[in-house]
């Protein structure tokens, strides 16, 4: 094995509860009463305009156009008060040190940068650090394993990609 490339959420960081908490409070205040568990089926999974459009759909109006921001602003917020790591990521990191790895992530560079700080992981990973923002296509595809393992300098067929 030549590399580990990590995703991040619910591998390392365990974010997605939190994260879809956030959105179930935010949707709740746009008039539709939605649980973390509603949140985790409808929403988690999919692109993001998708899931704008799912919520639209469930409200029966546009959100308002600082929904968005808004909620980054406020999910970034909840991680540096509740963000913990999932339960051994850290130990599992440190265990194959010696080897070359990377966080390949659907999450924007902002809030890994966030994440990995709370968790102080930054070291851990320095500069390899990649978001699907930074390719073409985001998952399923595999354009941000592909580019990762390019900037590892290893083949892709020489890295075990560990994703939830």
């Amino acid at each position: 094995m030549g590399a580990l490339i990590f995703d991040f959420d619910g591998v390392i960081a365990d974010s997605e509860a939190i994260a879809n908490t956030v959105l179930a409070e935010f949707v709740t205040g746009l008039g539709h009463s939605t649980t973390l568990d509603q949140a985790l089926t409808r929403y988690s999974g999919r692109r993001w305009d998708e899931a704008v459009a799912e919520i639209e759909a469930c409200i029966g109006k546009p959100v308002p156009s600082n929904f968005s921001s808004e909620l980054k602003r406020a999910t970034l917020e909840r991680f540096r008060t509740d963000l913990k790591e999932v339960t051994g990521a850290a130990n599992f990191i440190e265990r194959f040190a010696h080897l070359p790895r990377c966080i390949a992530s659907s999450s924007s560079m902002d809030r890994l940068q966030l994440c990995l700080s709370v968790l102080a992981l930054e070291a851990e990973f320095g500069s390899h650090v990649f978001s699907a923002d930074m390719v073409a296509r985001g998952k399923p595809h595999p354009d941000i394993f592909l580019f990762a393992a390019n900037k590892l300098g290893v083949s892709p067929r020489e890295c075990l990609v560990i994703e939830d």
